[in-house]
């Protein structure tokens, strides 16, 4: 496991996106946008305000994590824009990550399949299965999709020996329609602070140097 010594993860491809502060692996701060989609500017804003509080210039940052979605793909390609500016201005490491990896990294289960979704839009779910392969101990990704939430709950009813992992806004929201034993034993609740899942995941070692924006398909 990597464990730079200051590193910066940024994900805005998710509501009003989130940004954490970590030091040695540790979450030390954090900030949540409170918009529907990110902006650039607030974005921008929130780091200078995270890093001053904190006592930490910009050049003290050691590696940049940053979210690739999927999610709003006008909201990925701020936060991606905005790391790729500073991975250049700094010199310093920028490596990308998956919602959906970063998800699963954290809570997935080696026993059964996983669903991992974030609320999309207004009515729309984005998820990715990952499929466990019992003969080989392997895992299979099927591509990110969005479908409405209406599916999505229709489709965790026919699959309920799966693990759901999802986002706080998209939890809260299935609960009404699934509060039930199954829905309560299989279901994570991954928070709203996306950005803590996505530096821990990058720092694990599984983070990437492609730096554009995954894409999920309507189904």
């Amino acid at each position: 496991m990597r464990k730079e010594e200051i590193t910066l993860a940024i994900e805005s491809a998710v509501g009003g996106g989130s940004l954490s502060l970590l030091k040695r692996g540790s979450v030390i701060d954090r900030w949540v946008g409170e918009r529907e989609v990110s902006r650039s500017e607030e974005l921008i804003e929130s780091i200078s305000a995270i890093l001053t509080r904190n006592q930490i210039k910009p050049g003290d940052l050691d590696m940049l994590a940053v979210s690739r979605g999927p999610g709003s793909y006008t909201g990925a390609r701020i936060g991606l824009a905005t790391a790729i500016g500073l991975k250049d201005g700094l010199d310093i490491e920028c490596l990308g990550a998956s919602i959906f990896d970063s998800f699963y990294y954290k809570f997935g289960n080696q026993k059964l399949d996983v669903i991992t979704a974030v609320s999309f839009g207004k009515k729309e779910v984005c998820y990715q299965v990952f499929e466990k392969f019992h003969n080989n101990n392997e895992i299979g990704k099927v591509s990110p999709e969005i479908i409405s939430f209406e599916k999505f709950i229709k489709y965790f009813k026919y699959n309920p020996d799966t693990i759901l992992v999802l986002n706080q806004k998209l939890y809260v929201e299935a609960e009404e329609y699934l509060s039930d034993d199954t829905f309560k034993k299989n279901t994570i609740n991954a928070g709203f602070i996306l950005s803590d899942l996505v530096g821990q995941f990058v720092i694990s070692g599984d983070g990437s140097d492609n730096l554009t924006p995954i894409y999920a398909h309507f189904s």
